[in-house]
């Protein structure tokens, strides 16, 4: 009798241990914690360093591409030589759905790309014309004015 009541208090224990766990808790947990893990890996990252992510994708995407294609026209040039018309065939299908495969996988990187290049534009745009406005003081003037707006007190008017 009371080893099994330790038994159970031993599972118990432990599934109450797994189940505290994200993947285990059940999948909408487990979807808000990968969410929360991409979030806070996209915040860490600067938008040159996004970019040059991207391009190092890009160019990883090419080669692939360029070797799963030299090895399909490979095994076209022996179907050709053999006179193994089906073989040819099926391998142009393949072909023509590594490009299409490609040409998605790439509009995709492309939009990207784009996002990240417009990320990092404003991101130097911003912080070079804060700057400036800082150096001729409309910065600090417009900050008050919009606090008046909003019915707050700067510290510095008192």
């Amino acid at each position: 009798m009371m080893s099994r009541l330790v038994t159970v208090a031993v599972v118990c224990c432990l599934v109450g241990g797994f189940l505290g766990s994200p993947v285990l808790a059940g999948p909408d947990k487990a979807k808000d914690h990968k969410k929360e893990h991409r979030d806070k890996a996209n915040r860490d990252h600067s938008p040159k360093d996004r970019q040059a992510a991207l391009e190092k994708q890009k160019d990883r995407f090419e080669e692939i591409h360029a070797k799963r294609l030299a090895k399909l026209n490979r095994i076209r040039e022996l179907a050709v030589e053999k006179g193994n018309d089906e073989m040819v065939a099926k391998v142009d299908r393949m072909i023509e759905k590594q490009h299409r495969k490609h040409a998605k996988k790439m509009g995709g990187l492309k939009k990207r790309l784009e996002k990240a290049a417009q990320m990092k534009d404003k991101a130097g745009k911003g912080h070079k014309d804060h700057d400036l406005e800082a150096k001729k003081g409309k910065g600090n003037k417009e900050h008050k004015q919009n606090k008046a707006k909003r019915g707050k007190k700067d510290y510095d008017d008192d």
